[in-house]
């Protein structure tokens, strides 16, 4: 029996929107890897592959490296995901592979379901904070893992599919308590918008939870679902495997800066536990993925955010959606850069940086360097967030520093902090080997992977 010769992990180290879907698909052609693990996340995930041909696909719940011959995916039992939006996700990507996308695509037994009720109360929710949004995708991720720490003995799970009239008592109570907790906030669903109002009638609606149930028993013909056993030889077996991080280390859970955050631990740990659980043994590798500039899709602090960078790449897919609202472009931020290094970068691992829209330096003529914060609130040494920061007349930051105690009233005044911040430009990057010097020099950055574009054939390895 053989073993995987290597594992790489990919991580993104901003706000998302990194290029984690393109430099899947590009380490599995380079290191011929034939299975992508979804190890964390939820069906919000957007990741843009675009072929030679301009062929293109937002990749959300399946592996972002499927245009490739004989790659499969697995979604992980740590992954949430949406049977209903995987469906649609398979139609429209197996018309451009020409092929099922089902047919080597398996889902961990164990992965728990976001069901439309839980996208609901997130989309209600998000619409009523108003100016005070936390950026959410609207896809329910959140409020699906609340209830699943809440009420865990009532999450719904791949291998419950088929079992439609557990499938239907769950939905049951799932709609019940959501329909409470809206009530419970106040929200008056006919004073806010028409299409949050038609949103809550489905909360309402007694006969969805059997009709919800009988789609998932049909849509669950199609589905590889694959007992515990089964998943750990599939990870044991094959021949190489990209895991396929979702959203960014800025947002993660416990290191991002609350409450502007996701409910997913975005590092490698989940990843790490799940080939632990299937004996590999092999070598691993995080790829942190950082753009050439800096960008934030929703609210929440964003330092170097510069509004003259307004259509910076012409190409961006991300660009709006009614929720996170715009697509924010800023400048490099070195310390954002180190910040997320710092969180995601483990003992146990080789950690290789891969750098994206690297085109972009050249076509605008260079992206402004931030390797200092200007702050009001500065205290010196006692700040227990506060790295290094000098004195120059001003209060001038150059490290804020995690710490690993899970604390959200910590990452809470460190939204404060960098709420108040102002960036430093520190240069101007006129070319791709001025970046890479700043990151090997003051980043201390293994930079290996490279890209200059959306396509496989704009990648290079250093």
């Amino acid at each position: 029996m053989k073993t995987v010769k290597k594992a790489h992990i990919v991580v993104g180290l901003g706000y998302g929107d990194e290029g984690k879907g393109t430099m899947t698909d590009f380490l599995c052609r380079y290191h011929k890897a034939n299975l992508v693990v979804r190890f964390n996340g939820g069906p919000q995930a957007g990741h843009n592959v675009v072929m030679s041909d301009k062929t293109h696909h937002k990749f959300s719940q399946i592996g972002s490296a499927t245009f490739v011959p004989g790659v499969a995916t697995l979604i992980s039992k740590h992954m949430f995901w949406d049977p209903i939006v995987l469906a649609c996700e398979v139609q429209t990507l197996s018309e451009k592979i020409k092929r099922h996308a089902l047919n080597n695509h398996y889902i961990d037994g164990a992965a728990p379901i976001v069901t439309p009720f839980h996208m609901v109360s997130n989309r209600v929710k998000e619409w009523c904070r108003g100016e005070g949004r936390h950026g959410s995708c609207g896809m329910g991720f959140g409020e699906a893992v609340l209830d699943s720490l809440i009420y865990s003995e009532h999450v719904l799970r791949a291998s419950d599919l088929q079992n439609t009239s557990r499938v239907e008592r769950v939905l049951s109570e799932i709609q019940m308590r959501k329909q409470a907790e809206l009530n419970t906030l106040g929200f008056d669903l006919e004073k806010i918008a028409k299409n949050a109002a038609e949103l809550g009638k489905i909360i309402s609606d007694p006969n969805l939870p059997a009709y919800y149930a009988e789609t998932y028993s049909q849509l669950a013909k199609e589905f590889n679902i694959l007992k515990a056993s089964e998943v750990n030889r599939l990870i044991y077996h094959a021949s190489g495997i990209v895991f396929e991080g979702a959203q960014g280390m800025l947002l993660d859970e416990w290191y991002g800066f609350h409450p502007y955050t996701t409910w997913s631990t975005v590092g490698p740990d989940k990843a790490m536990s799940i080939l632990d659980e299937a004996g590999f043994s092999g070598d691993r590798e995080m790829v942190g993925v950082i753009r050439a500039y800096a960008t934030r899709h929703g609210a929440g602090p964003f330092v170097t955010e510069d509004e003259s960078m307004d259509g910076f790449y012409p190409n961006e897919h991300n660009c709006f959606n009614q929720f996170q609202d715009s697509f924010r472009i800023g400048w490099f931020d070195g310390i954002m850069f180190r910040y997320a290094l710092a969180c995601a970068a483990k003992d146990r691992i080789q950690t290789s940086i891969a750098v994206t829209h690297l085109d972009a330096i050249k076509r605008n003529g260079g992206i402004k360097f931030c390797g200092e914060y200007v702050s009001p609130i500065v205290s010196g040494s006692k700040d227990l967030f506060l790295g290094r920061y000098l004195q120059k007349g001003f209060n001038t930051v150059v490290d804020i520093c995690p710490e690993f105690t899970h604390c959200l009233e910590r990452q809470g005044r460190m939204t404060e902090f960098l709420q108040g911040c102002r960036p430093v430009e520190n240069g101007m990057f006129t070319s791709d080997a001025e970046l890479l010097d700043c990151l090997y020099g003051k980043c201390n950055a293994n930079i290996k992977y490279l890209s200059y574009g959306p396509t496989p054939e704009d990648k290079k390895v250093l």
